[in-house]
């Protein structure tokens, strides 16, 4: 349980990255537009490897502030906030949020799940329903796993991924911890373009492929640079992406992205 749930769930060590496009919610407003400004300028930053911008960024996806509210980027954003020192943890961030937080409540069921205290992760997700939260039935989806009910469990994450929830989504072609579900690089490709989580795993999986003596470091590359593009790579992968080029990968940025990935390697510290 606990290699899928760090590795989905909590994407502290995954992380993201998207088009303007599905960052950016569609609407005239000039308030919202200015959100949008204020969205783009903190991206801007946290591509620096400004850890209080990507804290800002935790906040605004918690709240759909100039984005679509997202309980994955929202994780993934505290999560680098962490790597840049801006936070000391997940559960740190979490006590920013408002008590009755719907994603608060989310992530605390996941923490019970870890724990086995699945009874409390229940009554939890039930909570989150009537809230209209669709991440309740993903947590759902998996505590039916954990009963090894692979029929039930899909149901659930079809609901969340029905009702707008990208966690659901991803469970749903990611492989899981007893092999009910395995990697689906079809729907993570079509996925890639709504769903910033999308991108880096997928780029996680070209790093380990290897077919026929080839390795597909490039493809990890190009997947890894499209995260780049909305501030979703992170320390880590910042650190994969440097190697590879200065092992003689294809580089296909600037000299100036070149030199702002070292900063986001943590090569200025």
């Amino acid at each position: 349980m606990k290699k899928n749930l760090f590795t989905i769930a909590l994407i502290a060590l995954v992380l993201t990255g998207c088009s303007d496009q599905v960052i950016i919610e569609n609407t005239v407003v000039s308030s919202v537009v200015s959100q949008v400004d204020s969205v783009n300028f903190y991206i801007e930053k946290a591509r620096w490897a400004d850890g209080n911008a990507y804290l800002k960024l935790a906040h605004y996806y918690h709240d759909g502030k100039g984005v679509k509210r997202d309980f994955v980027n929202m994780l993934s954003m505290a999560a680098i906030a962490q790597q840049y020192n801006a936070v000391s943890s997940l559960e740190e961030f979490m006590k920013t949020l408002p008590p009755e937080s719907d994603y608060k409540l989310a992530f605390n069921a996941l923490i019970c799940i870890y724990e086995k205290k699945y009874d409390e992760s229940h009554a939890i997700s039930e909570r989150l329903i009537g809230m209209g939260c669709a991440e309740g039935y993903a947590i759902k989806g998996i505590l039916s796993l954990e009963r090894g009910d692979s029929v039930e469990m899909k149901h659930y994450y079809e609901l969340a991924a029905e009702l707008g929830s990208s966690f659901g989504e991803l469970l749903l072609c990611m492989k899981d911890w007893k092999n009910n579900i395995v990697l689906d690089m079809a729907k993570l490709l079509d996925l890639s373009l709504r769903v910033p989580l999308a991108n880096v795993i997928i780029a996680a999986h070209y790093t380990e492929m290897v077919k026929d003596g080839k390795n597909y470091d490039y493809m990890a590359s190009c997947f890894y640079l499209e995260a780049d593009k909305s501030a979703f790579l992170g320390k880590k992968n910042a650190k994969w992406l440097l190697n590879y080029y200065r092992n003689g990968g294809r580089r296909l940025i600037s000299d100036q992205d070149y030199n702002r990935i070292k900063i986001l390697a943590g090569e200025n510290e």
